[in-house]
């Protein structure tokens, strides 16, 4: 049972009802829930962009994976590092 919150009322289009009252029914829900949840999923996706705008970056934009790796900051290889790590230690015991 959810607890008493604020009321809103929305002018749906025609049909439009009765498409969320068939898809509530098939999901087990009560429409007024399906709605809310879908609601409150709107609301908080939105806070990265309002972070990005607060901080200054800018509009968020999606990447493309292949992106994410190609534009991604040089400097210390990784794995090149802790492989000098490992056989530093290894020296170490030996």
């Amino acid at each position: 049972m959810q607890a008493a919150g604020e009321k809103l009322v929305v002018r749906l289009r025609r049909g439009l009802a009765e498409e969320i009252r068939e898809a509530a029914r098939r999901q087990g829900k009560e429409p007024a829930e399906l709605v809310r949840e879908y609601l409150e999923y709107i609301a908080s996706s939105e806070w990265p962009e309002t972070l990005a705008e607060d901080l200054g970056l800018g509009p968020l934009e999606p990447l493309d994976p292949g992106e994410a790796v190609r534009d991604r900051p040089r400097g210390i290889d990784a794995a090149t590092a802790v492989r000098e790590l490992r056989d530093g230690r290894l020296r170490g015991l030996g």
